[in-house]
């Protein structure tokens, strides 16, 4: 799924800010915590669903096939519905026993802190499934060999929902089981932020719309942090619900405050490398420039939609276009979102890394990093670096714009 995904444009920052409300409902007045916990927990599935459903519709499958193909019959995508339905479970029972006036814990002690452990533990079970099929899908080529009944791209848009709801949960499972013990416990207001932390830096990283390439010493790290987190927090609920005894304060500090400080250095270290691997595109003034496109082509409400309108009249989805100067790719971002096949021609060297690190892993668009001619050939590219829009290879016609009123400059 790539940067202009409709699950990052429209479903993260949906989602994210109405988490990030709940949090500060839950801080500014603590007396609403029951109402807000209960609230979110029921909220959580449906909104799940809705981010399936739009997943499904991006990758041109029925909701409903998604559903039964993606999320069903995948033993990885069932692991995580389950969890995801403890995860609703406890909050839901937590909340409304915090709404009859219950403090701390109290008699469902137990059972929670059993629940909340038993769902990070399926987590573990979660990843060895998928890892076994992807083995198996290496073993197995074509439509008869995998046993499902899928097509190959279906098996690749399953696989890439599948990756996506396990992280979701496992963000929504955070949020819901910190708002929890800070409204039931007397662990402080500031352990909301390991709830907080995934939805309100993928709302900040969703506004400069830069791909991380992940790296592998990155990921591993990003990965044993989260299994960190996991521990510390079913050792939180264990040591509220009373089933560790004779524990050390400096344990109970350390499950509040160890993740506060691992989450807060893996999101920074995602940031510098995301400004890292933007910056390498070109000088500080060029930069600018591009974000001054970016900001003109894609960001202009509404703008979108009407290139959609009217690239209606010409297409229908199935069909392939060629965008000659696709410059940041505003028309490949809208013919995708039609359905729409793209070869996107780039001569500019950042403009084609952008449009790479954007559309780079989408299979409807195939990129090429040149300019047109009617012969094979060089020519020379006249950049400029503060409106790479008005970028050209011929130079009488940069020259006559240059001598114009409305290009001084």
């Amino acid at each position: 799924m790539n940067i202009f995904s409709p699950l990052n444009t429209r479903w993260l920052p949906g989602a994210a800010s109405g988490t990030i409300l709940a949090g500060l409902l839950v801080v500014l007045w603590p007396e609403s915590g029951g109402a807000v916990v209960l609230a979110s927990s029921l909220a959580s599935l449906p909104l799940i669903l809705r981010g399936l459903d739009i997943a499904a519709r991006e990758h041109a499958l029925s909701p409903a096939g998604l559903l039964a193909r993606g999320a069903l019959l995948r033993p990885a995508n069932l692991i995580s519905l389950a969890r995801l339905g403890l995860g609703v479970l406890v909050g839901v029972s937590g909340g409304l026993y915090s709404l009859s006036g219950g403090a701390g814990l109290g008699p469902l002690a137990a059972v929670l802190a059993i629940l909340v452990c038993l769902s990070f533990i399926m987590d573990g079970f979660d990843g060895l499934a998928a890892r076994l099929e992807v083995r198996q899908a290496m073993k197995n080529t074509g439509e008869k060999a995998t046993g499902t009944g899928l097509s190959p791209t279906e098996l690749v848009a399953r696989r890439a929902v599948g990756a996506w709801l396990d992280m979701e949960t496992d963000s929504l499972l955070f949020f819901l089981y910190a708002l929890l013990l800070v409204v039931l416990t007397p662990v402080p207001p500031v352990f909301l932020a390991v709830g907080l932390f995934r939805y309100v830096f993928g709302l900040l990283y969703s506004l400069p719309p830069w791909k991380l390439q992940v790296r592998p010493w990155f990921s591993w790290t990003a990965k044993t942090i989260a299994a960190v987190v996991q521990v510390c927090l079913c050792l939180l609920f264990l040591l509220e619900a009373g089933l560790v005894v004779s524990s050390p304060r400096w344990l109970w500090l350390a499950c509040v405050y160890l993740p506060l400080g691992l989450l807060g250095f893996s999101f920074a270290t995602e940031g510098i490398l995301r400004l890292h691997g933007f910056s390498a595109l070109g000088t500080s003034g060029h930069l600018a420039g591009l974000l001054h496109s970016f900001v003109v082509y894609q960001c202009i409400p509404g703008r979108q939609a009407r290139l959609r309108r009217l690239s209606s009249i010409f297409m229908k989805p199935g069909d392939l276009a060629i965008d000659v100067g696709a410059h940041l790719g505003n028309r490949v971002r809208a013919w995708r979102s039609m359905g729409v096949r793209v070869v996107a021609v780039e001569p500019q060297r950042s403009c084609a890394a952008v449009l790479a690190n954007w559309f780079g892993t989408d299979p409807g668009v195939t990129l090429y990093p040149g300019a047109l001619g009617a012969t094979p050939g060089e020519l020379e590219l006249r950049v400029s670096r503060a409106h790479p829009t008005l970028s050209s290879v011929s130079g009488d016609w940069v020259d006559r714009r240059s001598r114009h009123r409305d290009f001084c400059g």
